[in-house]
């Protein structure tokens, strides 16, 4: 039979089932341990091994185990498949689960695998990206920077900024790194950078301003407004008006302040300032002092 009526055809059909075997016998035995540790892919190429593997598959289907590979390995399969679903196996080995022997192969077939990819890169999906390593004079350098064009920023735009992201990492990245590695907070490292974060709904007003501006007058003294206050919980207060030569904290409290649940959060508060700073705190009604400054009503300065 020449070469060209041979093409496609099976072993069986052209020498018989009988012959066929013993050349099968034959193959084996001269092959014995060439393709030991190597992938489907490295033996038949990429489009072959997918059509094996499916094969396979489909051949299995419907096989259990036991039928596959006797009682005894069986049972230990399963098991690492119920410890596997269960966690059992977080933080063991693959000597610890699967045995010496397999460990090796699939650190050999990891290793292999990751071959010529970038060092110290995480895998997501298709995608590399490099370990962003945050550590405090980096950020510290970064925000410098960062403050240069946006004075006193909020932190949705500090986070949302493309240069951030890529130089440092996300805002859940950010706060997790800086909490575990160092003990810290964002508004921490911008106190550092001789810079401030711009505090929603705790924005100067022109009714504080224009109190507090009153009472420097009249007393004689220079405050800090928005003084950053950081307490022992890590709780960050900002103080209306600090005056840092005397120790006294100065706030201005507005209509809201005096109901409900926000006389208690005031109260705690305050308490907790004045266990961090040993300071005096002086509160001023705003209503009360714009009528004894102006006579005005509030409406008129909002």
């Amino acid at each position: 039979m020449h070469n060209r009526e041979k093409k496609g055809k099976t072993l069986e059909e052209i020498y018989g089932v009988e012959k066929a075997i013993c050349i099968k016998k034959q193959i084996s035995k001269k092959n014995k341990g060439k393709n030991k540790g190597k992938t489907y892919e490295e033996m038949y190429g990429k489009e072959k091994s997918n059509i094996i593997k499916k094969q396979n598959s489909k051949r299995r289907k419907g096989i259990s185990y036991e039928e596959m590979y006797g009682k005894e390995e069986a049972d230990r399969l399963k098991k690492i498949q119920s410890d596997k679903k269960l966690g059992k196996n977080k933080g063991k080995i693959y000597e610890e689960i699967y045995g010496k022997k397999k460990a090796e192969k699939m650190k050999k077939m990891h290793s292999d695998s990751m071959k010529g990819k970038n060092i110290g890169t995480k895998n997501n999906g298709n995608k590399h990206y490099k370990w962003k390593l945050l550590n405090k004079d980096k950020l510290i350098i970064v925000m410098n920077n960062f403050f240069k064009y946006e004075k006193i920023p909020l932190k949705g735009n500090f986070f949302k900024n493309k240069f951030i992201k890529k130089e440092i990492g996300s805002e859940k990245y950010i706060k997790r790194k800086l909490k575990n590695q160092e003990g810290l907070t964002l508004d921490d490292i911008a106190k550092e950078c001789d810079s401030k974060f711009k505090r929603i709904g705790g924005r100067l007003g022109a009714n504080e301003r224009f109190i507090l501006d009153e009472i420097e007058k009249e007393e004689g003294v220079k405050m800090e407004r928005q003084f950053t206050i950081k307490v022992d919980d890590g709780t960050i207060y900002y103080g209306d008006g600090y005056d840092k030569e005397n120790n006294v904290l100065r706030e201005v409290y507005e209509r809201f302040h005096y109901f409900g649940r926000q006389i208690l959060k005031d109260q705690i508060r305050s308490q907790k300032i004045k266990d961090m700073l040993g300071c005096k705190i002086i509160i001023y009604n705003e209503q009360e002092e714009l009528n004894k400054m102006t006579h005005k009503p509030l409406a008129e300065f909002s």
